[in-house]
């Protein structure tokens, strides 16, 4: 019985974590800061409800599989979030984007030749 109130729980945390993630993509201004609602509201709330059927599952095999599950999004889904970050701010004044940084940005200023910066791809 304690098991099925505990995934419970994960299971509407993770629901909670999405509908947040739901809530920033329609509420926030622009796509970085969407963006970063949605790559982290979607790993926690993923993360929360596989966590959740780990915990229902009487299978070793299963589990192992969603374990690795949790361990592929965990891992791809920063990654691919700051893939498409970089080529949103590299392509800025396509989506209008207005970013006023208080710090140095080297990712769009020359470098030490002379020559024009670049996003590396």
């Amino acid at each position: 019985m304690f098991i099925e109130i505990l995934s419970f729980i994960f299971l509407c945390g993770g629901f909670f974590f999405l509908l947040v993630a739901l809530l920033g993509m329609l509420r926030l201004p622009d796509v970085l800061t969407r963006m970063h609602a949605m790559s982290k509201c979607d790993t926690l709330g993923a993360g929360l409800i596989l966590l959740g059927l780990f915990l229902l599952q009487p299978e070793l095999t299963e589990k192992v599989k969603i374990v690795l599950v949790i361990f592929l999004i965990a891992v791809i889904n920063p990654v691919v979030t700051h893939l498409i970050a970089r080529i949103v701010y590299s392509r800025r004044q396509r989506y209008n984007l207005k970013i006023n940084w208080t710090v140095d940005d080297s990712f769009h200023t020359s470098n030490n030749n002379g020559s024009e910066g670049h996003d590396g791809y």
